[in-house]
Parts: C-alpha cells; structure tokens; sequence
C-alpha cells in the first residue's frame, strides 16, 4: 500500500520569514541580484545557492529578467540634444576641432583613434560637396557587435547616402581586451600616450 506524503523533494531552506525578506528587499530594490539575496540569507545564517532564490522568487509570482544595456531615449533627453545642437549651431569651425567626443557616452581618450590608423584618408573633402549650395544632413553610423565583434567598414556607407542623400560617418573603435578594457582599467604601458 502507499502513503502519500504532504510533500514532494527535500524541504525548503528559505523560511516563510527569509522569503518575505527576499520579496521585501526586491519590491524595495528592483534591480537586487540573485547573488546579492544569496549574500543577505547567508548573514542570517542561511545557505543557499542561486537558483534556490530564482524558486523561491518564481514561486511568489516574480521572474527574473536582465536590465537593458543602453537605457531608451526620454523626451527630455531628446530636448536636450536638441537644445545642444541648436546652442551651437553657429559656432565657428574652430571650436569643433577642440572636441573630441561629443556625446554623452563615457568614452576615454585610450579608444580614440591615432591618425596613423586611418590609412589612405587624409580628411579631404569631395569638391562637389562644399560648393553643391545646399547643406546636406549627416548620418554618424556606429556599428554594434557588443564590442567584440564588427567594423565600420563592414558597412557600405556609398548605399546608405545614395539612398538618404545624406553624408555618411561610420566609426571604427577598438574591440575586446585592448578596447573598452583599456579606458576602465589603468594600464601604465597605454596611459604614457595620454599627455
């Protein structure tokens, strides 16, 4: 014969009292990791692995979910730009050669590029686009591949302004290790370049 027991598996190691910590501090704190609640029960004398707290959470009606790399654009970030471009709208050429970046991005002077690396481009401009008569707008077309992969040139810019009949920038920067790396951590060898 056969008895059937209240429940199934071994029993929980999270208490009512811990679970309701748990949901507590991620109802409080949205963006709380898993490791950051595994390290909240141990202090209070509980051990338990990740995936513990990922049932625990499931089981009182939260998923887990990954914060967006890039935050979305808010109108005020719109109007600021805006704001910015208008702000400078005429100002002398001069003063555009002193800017390295100029985006809210916060990119180091280790991923700039040297002019040795632009090969046969020596930043001359086309005759028939000074004296065409009519500005024309420019597109600044940056390449994805979370900085492992990918090239500007990949990127036929000729297509992109045949087709917008727009002026085309793509952007080439450092990948892997020696790219974003570089500008987080201090590395004595590279940081001479900087003066």
């Amino acid at each position: 014969m056969t008895v059937n027991h209240p429940r199934s598996g071994a029993p929980c190691k999270i208490s009512p009292r811990g679970a309701s910590m748990i949901m507590r501090k991620v109802r409080d704190q949205p963006r709380t990791t898993r490791q950051d609640l595994v390290n909240d029960l141990k202090r209070s004398g509980t051990t338990v692995s990740k995936i513990t707290i990922s049932n625990t959470l499931r089981r009182h009606g939260l998923k887990s979910c990954s914060a967006r790399k890039v935050p979305l654009f808010k109108p005020a970030h719109v109007q600021a730009r805006l704001k910015f471009a208008n702000d400078h709208l005429d100002d002398p050429e001069e003063e555009w050669e002193k800017v390295m970046w100029s985006d809210e991005t916060k990119i180091g002077p280790l991923t700039k590029k040297h002019n040795d690396d632009l090969g046969d481009n020596d930043g001359a401009e086309d005759e028939d686009i000074r004296e065409s008569g009519s500005p024309k707008p420019v597109m600044v077309f940056i390449h994805g591949g979370s900085y492992m992969e990918g090239t500007g040139n990949m990127f036929d810019g000729s297509i992109l302004a045949s087709y917008g009949n727009v002026i085309v920038i793509t952007v080439n920067y450092r990948l892997g290790v020696l790219g974003e790396a570089c500008r987080v951590i201090k590395i004595p060898k590279y940081a001479e370049r900087l003066t």
